[in-house]
């Protein structure tokens, strides 16, 4: 799906304001920089993964407050399934990565 509602993001932070992670959590930049900023940064580079992404819990409360209907956490879901088919799992990571000779 090419969601371009990413386009329409007036830079408010009303999202962050609603969202119950970026409240307690200092690493969590916040939906919109996960979301829309950071939707702009990744179509420039497709291997860019922020590790905020992986704090967003989907609870969609930044969607309902979005005054521009900015789909935020589609967006971020979706980033999210993306990195998770590109980088290899832990196992085969581990695998890969073990040196018998040390």
């Amino acid at each position: 799906m090419n969601d371009t509602s990413f386009e329409n993001c007036i830079k408010c932070t009303v999202c962050t304001t609603a969202c119950p992670v970026s409240r307690v959590n200092p690493g969590y930049p916040g939906p919109k920089q996960a979301g829309p900023d950071g939707e702009r940064l990744r179509l420039k580079d497709g291997a860019l993964y922020d590790e905020a992404l992986k704090y967003c819990i989907n609870c969609k409360r930044c969607e309902v407050a979005c005054p521009s209907d900015v789909k935020i956490g589609d967006i971020i879901q979706r980033a999210r399934a993306k990195y998770d088919t590109t980088r290899p799992s832990l196992r085969n990571f581990c695998v890969e990565s073990y040196r018998p000779d040390g």
